[in-house]
């Protein structure tokens, strides 16, 4: 019902792909030379040194707890996230942290480490350097963070939060692709892929096709006449980029 719609494309090989071949799109050479001009005199972002990807951070650490992130905090672009199955509570809950089925997006909230504690030794693995956590759940997606004055009563909290569990995303707007300097340029689509209906004045046919009080004698002709006039303009446009 939605007439807005989206556009799709098929991609078809026309032979077989070798396995570990690589594929490339050709996104036209007005594309190319954009691209090429935007490396060649791209420089670095001011601030940019400070940012660090969340690819980047260890995986295994031990996280510092927000009272310890005061002396020594963690990269601003940065916020930690933490899996948890939690999410239908009422503020104040306690609640010792389960693995959700689904991890992302309605298993994931932003968190922040109150405490943690030295994990139980494992018979399995004989360790006992590893740590579990006291997080503080946060699920507005928009704000990640954390109100050091705020009550425990009105907090969200898991515990037992295990290392694997937690992990850093870049903050809202706070990736590279938010930089000022960033790439962008239209992705144009080929002529040749076009189907020739929509470029016969497809706006035009569409009031047509939408209005019931038409005739259908009528809306042959209508048709036919707006795809001639607008392959004209559109004959026009190819050559001078005006009419």
């Amino acid at each position: 019902e939605n007439r807005a719609g989206d556009l799709v494309l098929e991609l078809f090989a026309l032979r077989d792909i070798e396995l570990g071949e690589e594929l490339f799109l050709d996104y036209g050479v007005e594309w190319e030379n954009a691209w090429n001009h935007h490396v060649h005199n791209w420089e670095p972002s001011e601030g940019s040194d400070a940012y660090v990807y969340p690819e980047e951070m260890p995986t295994n650490d031990v996280l510092r707890t927000v009272e310890e992130q005061k002396q020594n905090e963690y990269p601003t672009n940065l916020a930690m996230v933490c899996e948890t199955k939690n999410w239908e509570r009422s503020e104040g809950t306690i609640r010792r942290w389960q693995k959700p089925k689904n991890q992302w997006p309605e298993g994931v909230a932003y968190c922040h480490i109150l405490g943690r504690e030295r994990k139980k030794k494992s018979r399995r693995s004989g360790s006992d350097d590893e740590y579990v956590y006291k997080v503080a759940l946060q699920f507005d997606y928009t704000d990640p963070t954390f109100g050091p004055d705020t009550p425990m009563e009105s907090m969200y909290i898991d515990t037992t939060v295990p290392r694997s569990a937690i992990s850093w995303i870049d903050k809202p707007l706070a990736s590279d692709m938010h930089l000022r300097n960033a790439f962008r340029h239209p992705i144009v689509m080929p002529d040749e892929l076009v189907p020739d209906i929509w470029l016969r004045g497809s706006a035009a046919n569409d009031l047509v096709y939408d209005n019931p009080e038409v005739e259908s004698s009528t809306n042959e002709t209508d048709r036919s006449v707006v795809g001639e006039e607008d392959s004209k303009r559109l004959e026009g446009e190819d050559e001078t980029g005006t009419e």
